[in-house]
């Protein structure tokens, strides 16, 4: 055998270690960044019950996928319409900063997915709104703004946590009466003015 034709077979055997060596340190080494956690799933045993911090771990090649969950707190805003006791149609736009409970990610998972978000805040949300706001009147939402929004949130926390979702807060950031509300309280307000004026 020549010399060039042992240098391609050195150069191609040394090739074929480096690719099978990445293949096979991919396979075996998976990261974790900053404000994520990782669970793994096992092709044989399903859902394994460690959940992996910030930095770089050991698994089995092959035989486990990476399942990777954002816990940092996320932006959930939602729209919602309502009628009021007094017939008023109103818009009611409600901000939810929440986020998944860490030590419950194998069962978040195993219950609803990476999507558990999309599944169950808009549902718990329409739901409570229907309970607590349906039965207000127009003045109530505008006067009581800020109690509606703290009772809210109570409601939808420990509703949340059934599903292993962490509610840090719920604001009513928009609420848009309907337009002949609206007149009426420009035409209020107008008259006031006018009588202090006086």
């Amino acid at each position: 055998m020549s010399g060039s034709s042992q240098s391609l077979q050195r150069l191609a055997t040394l090739a074929f270690v480096s690719a099978s060596s990445y293949v096979l340190y991919r396979q075996c080494l998976f990261s974790v960044d900053a404000g994520h956690r990782v669970i793994l799933f096992n092709k044989f045993k399903g859902i394994e019950p460690n959940i992996y911090a910030e930095g770089i771990h050991f698994k089995t090649p092959f035989i486990t996928k990476v399942i990777d969950f954002d816990v940092r707190t996320q932006v959930f805003t939602q729209k919602h319409e309502i009628v009021s006791t007094d017939q008023v149609e109103v818009d009611i736009k409600y901000r939810i900063l929440y986020r998944p409970n860490v030590d419950k990610l194998p069962q978040l998972y195993m219950a609803l997915g990476t999507q558990y978000a999309q599944m169950v805040i808009p549902a718990l949300v329409t739901e409570i709104s229907n309970e607590m706001v349906l039965g207000l009147e127009a003045r109530s939402l505008l006067v009581d703004r800020k109690d509606i929004g703290k009772k809210f949130q109570e409601k939808l926390t420990q509703r949340a946590e059934t599903f292993h979702i962490v509610v840090d807060d719920l604001a009513i950031v928009d609420l848009v009466f309907d337009d002949e509300y609206v007149k009426k309280l420009e035409d209020r307000q107008a008259l006031v003015a006018k009588h202090l004026k006086k």
